[in-house]
Formats: structure tokens, C-alpha cells, sequence
């Protein structure tokens, strides 16, 4: 992964791989849970797409920012960590 405001590493394109795969997990939760409707309103339209947005800026800050303070995931020595393979299920 080439340098993205912070340097480049093999853990910060596994936790953007990571943050991508759990929104679409949650995507297709929500999908699952929540109630059908032919047409939403623009209210929960706008909703929806704060909470995405939110939810985009959060991972990017998190992993930009405070990457120190996530799991590792990547060991240059043995590979990927019990967690990452773990994630990946």
C-alpha cells in the first residue's frame, strides 16, 4: 500500500481490508434486520448516509491516527496473528 497521510505497512492495508469487510458485514445485517420498505423517506435516507459517513471517517482516523492502539494483526516474523486469521472467518 503506498503512503497515505501516514506511512505505508502491511498492518495498515490489512486493517483497511479489515474495516471494509466489517461494513459489509454490517451492510448486509442491516439488510437482513431491518424492515422492508419500497420507499424511504428523505429524513432516513439522510440518515442512512450520515451513518455511513461516520462510520467511513471513524475507520479512516482510527487507522490513520491511532493505529498504535488496534490489535496487531501482521508479524513480520510468524505472519499474520491468531486475531487476523480469526477476522477473516
Amino acid at each position: 500500500m503506498p503512503d497515505f497521510v501516514t506511512p505505508s505497512g502491511a498492518e495498515k492495508a490489512i486493517y483497511f481490508w479489515l474495516a471494509a469487510r466489517l461494513v459489509s458485514a454490517l451492510a448486509l445485517l442491516a439488510i437482513a434486520v431491518l424492515p422492508w420498505q419500497r420507499e424511504a423517506g428523505a429524513w432516513l435516507q439522510t440518515a442512512y448516509l450520515v451513518a455511513a459517513l461516520v462510520l467511513a471517517a471513524s475507520a479512516y482516523w482510527l487507522i490513520l491516527f491511532h493505529q498504535d492502539s488496534l490489535p496487531h494483526v501482521f508479524d513480520h516474523a510468524s505472519g499474520l496473528t491468531p486475531f487476523k486469521r480469526g477476522m477473516d472467518i
